[in-house]
């Protein structure tokens, strides 16, 4: 996850205003010394957006282990040893190459991407890339 931990510089900001932005702490003690009230505005706005990233990083973290716990869930499976059906991973290496591609999707799946697991019926359907999941495959794509 990437998290902008700075304020943009606005035209006309002096180099000290713009580096305190930034982060820079000797900038910002510098720039306290010389106007207080404007290191404080700056204080305040980088103290909010690091409050931000916290919660961001905490949802993420939260999102994270839903989806792992929503995987192993998944992968449990009441079939009966006996059968066939072995796990199936809907997203085929080639989806995942074009999502990859993709400007919006790209970075959210994966090959063999734990979330989008299925039994196949039996050993015949998951064995192989047939015709009829080479269509699929293009459909998706498209």
């Amino acid at each position: 996850m990437l998290l902008l931990t700075q304020i943009p510089c606005a035209p006309g900001d002096l180099s000290t205003v713009c580096h305190c932005k930034a982060g820079m702490l000797t900038a910002c003690e510098t720039l306290r010394l010389s106007e207080p009230k404007k290191a404080a505005e700056i204080l305040t706005q980088l103290e909010r957006i690091a409050t931000q990233a916290k919660v961001l990083q905490e949802a993420g973290q939260k999102t994270e282990e839903a989806i792992k716990a929503e995987a192993d869930a998944s992968t449990d499976c009441s079939e009966p040893t006996e059968c066939k059906g072995q796990l199936h991973h809907i997203i085929s290496k080639r989806i995942s190459r074009e999502l990859e591609k993709h400007r919006t999707l790209q970075g959210h799946y994966k090959p063999r991407d734990p979330r989008f697991v299925t039994r196949a019926v039996d050993e015949q359907a998951h064995c192989g890339y047939q015709e009829w999941h080479r269509e699929v495959d293009e459909e998706v794509i498209r």
